[in-house]
């Protein structure tokens, strides 16, 4: 195996520090939901009151995002994690200290409150990598890894929720959450290349990150992408619940998370010829394929193997498409660019799982599972139509950011 572009990556100098900071500091995204959801239903609240809340959260990311990641841009790093990163442990102290049966206006407005305050870490590290790294298959390596070792933050966030919350209570769990988003984010801001990052000035009229038509057709495909595997993981549930029962879907789920874990993995161990875009789009095609074929079936194991397939799709499709971005996005509103395509992340995940349930509702797990594909499939259509757009540079000749000093 050549592990040279992870090795040259994770030896950089400042590189192992940031990169688990990031790590520990993203960790929230993957239990928030989850702690939100146990604390309201296991005081006896409504799940109709739970997904609410975490609505209300998901919402608050969604708002928040563009506006804290354009202030990175503009002002730097540090200047903004930072204060996000105390108002992060302070929103979540509040949610957690809320009596569960509090009237539900106040409990989504600590919701959005809480999202609202996230640090837009994943976007300010994406954005940072070309601004450490050196060669072109380096920072291919990094943005894999970036897009693989994610799948950490979803496996490792629920089963963290589910540890405190039968040792300490699902109040804790939220506060864990909030800890390990502050202390995370906390070390990465305060690295000397976070201080030191910033952004390129650009000379003339200010930029927005959407008036990229690469970005634009980025954001548009990972509103169908993720739209699709949340509407994915809806049908996987609604099936294991059929065929096997509930505890079935964590297995479920697992499976298809380690299988794109290892597939990213792979992926960034070589360097490939070719447009990424090109990659994306054969990649989702043949995605699209596999889960249609989740449609049929009702043994579980059998779906276990196709789902051991499909996740091959996942990060490395993501890897490329992060990738992409940073090729494409407009200088001086990188932050701000990756912060869209995780709004369009956010959006499309909320619309694939409220799609998929209504159509499992009336009409069984076959048809969410038909749905998740088609999205796939359209996602690759994006690309394919938008192609033109993702292989062209960036109006200035560089997007590397200025660093005052790397280590």
């Amino acid at each position: 195996m050549n592990l040279t572009g992870y090795r040259r990556f994770l030896r950089h100098p400042g590189v192992p520090r940031l990169f688990s900071a990031m790590l520990v500091g993203r960790l929230p995204a993957g239990m928030l939901s989850l702690a939100i959801v146990l604390r309201i239903t296991d005081a006896g609240g409504s799940y109709r009151l739970a997904g609410g809340i975490t609505a209300a959260f998901t919402l608050g990311i969604g708002v928040t995002a563009p506006v804290l990641s354009r202030l990175v841009d503009r002002q730097g790093q540090t200047v903004v994690l930072l204060p996000c990163a105390f108002a992060t442990l302070a929103s979540a102290t509040v949610l957690a200290v809320l009596p569960a049966d509090s009237p539900p206006l106040l409990l989504m407005a600590a919701g959005t409150l809480l999202g609202g305050t996230l640090p837009p870490l994943s976007s300010a590290s994406r954005t940072m990598w070309p601004a450490v790294l050196t060669d072109a298959a380096t920072l291919d390596a990094a943005y894999a890894a970036d897009a693989t070792f994610q799948e950490l933050v979803f496996i490792v966030g629920p089963l963290l929720v589910v540890v405190v919350a039968a040792a300490l209570g699902t109040a804790a769990a939220i506060l864990t959450a909030g800890i390990l988003g502050c202390a995370g984010t906390l070390v990465f801001a305060t690295s000397r290349i976070s201080r030191s990052w910033r952004a390129p000035v650009h000379e003339g009229h200010r930029n927005k990150a959407l008036r990229s038509p690469g970005i634009r057709v980025l954001v548009v495909t990972m509103f169908a992408l993720i739209g699709g595997f949340a509407a994915e993981e809806v049908s996987l549930i609604a099936v294991a619940k059929q065929y096997g029962g509930s505890g079935a879907s964590g297995v479920l789920l697992s499976v298809w998370s380690l299988s794109s874990l290892v597939a990213g993995f792979l992926y960034g161990m070589r360097r490939w010829p070719g447009i990424p875009a090109v990659r994306v789009m054969a990649l989702l095609a043949v995605t699209s394929l596999i889960t249609l074929a989740l449609a049929p079936q009702r043994n579980l194991i059998v779906v276990a193997a196709i789902l051991a397939v499909s996740g091959v799709g996942g990060a490395p499709s993501l890897s490329a498409i992060y990738r992409t971005a940073q090729q494409v996005a407009l200088p001086g509103v990188v932050t701000e660019s990756y912060a869209w395509l995780g709004v369009g992340t956010l959006v499309g995940s909320a619309a694939g799982a409220a799609i998929a349930g209504q159509l499992i509702t009336t009409r069984g797990p076959a048809d969410g599972f038909l749905f998740a594909a088609a999205a796939i499939a359209l996602a690759a259509i994006v690309i394919g139509v938008g192609r033109r757009a993702l292989a062209e540079p960036a109006a200035e000749p560089t997007l590397r950011s200025v660093v005052a000093a790397r280590g």
